[in-house]
């Protein structure tokens, strides 16, 4: 830096050369006669504006997206849980229905006569010959 300079001074008496702090105004005023140091003083304050709001609005835009993806995926959790929890009401019922039919598998023998015949319509193992011949049987 030359003496003439606001940002170094000589000390006559050590005849040492010292530096002095310029203050925030000297810095980004800087010398009177170039005008641009003050118009890119502006320049990087618009910038780090422009900066500071486009992280603003990424960071917006990026809480925006993970909450929309926090609750699809509890949406998914829940509609899965309502399903298991309807298969598990359905798995009840048939066990339900299972218990109140059970024992009418037992009266189906009982149509059967002593003599091990099959007299069930419904059943794909009737024979209707041997059915007539027992009800003749029996009538006589």
């Amino acid at each position: 830096m030359t003496e003439g300079s606001n940002f170094s001074h000589k000390n006559h008496a050590l005849g040492v050369h010292t530096k002095v702090i310029p203050t925030y105004r000297q810095r980004h005023e800087g010398n009177k006669d170039n005008p641009t140091h003050k118009t890119n003083f502006w320049r990087d304050a618009l910038l780090l504006q422009v900066l500071r709001y486009t992280v603003l609005g990424l960071g917006i835009f990026y809480g925006f997206s993970h909450q929309r993806a926090i609750n699809a995926a509890n949406k998914a959790a829940h509609q899965k849980h309502e399903y298991e929890h309807k298969q598990q009401l359905i798995n009840k019922a048939k066990a339900e229905y299972a218990k109140t039919k059970g024992p009418a598998a037992p009266a189906a023998t009982a149509t059967q006569t002593s003599g091990g015949l099959n007299q069930d319509l419904s059943d794909p193992k009737f024979d209707l010959e041997s059915y007539i011949n027992a009800f003749l049987e029996a009538k006589a």
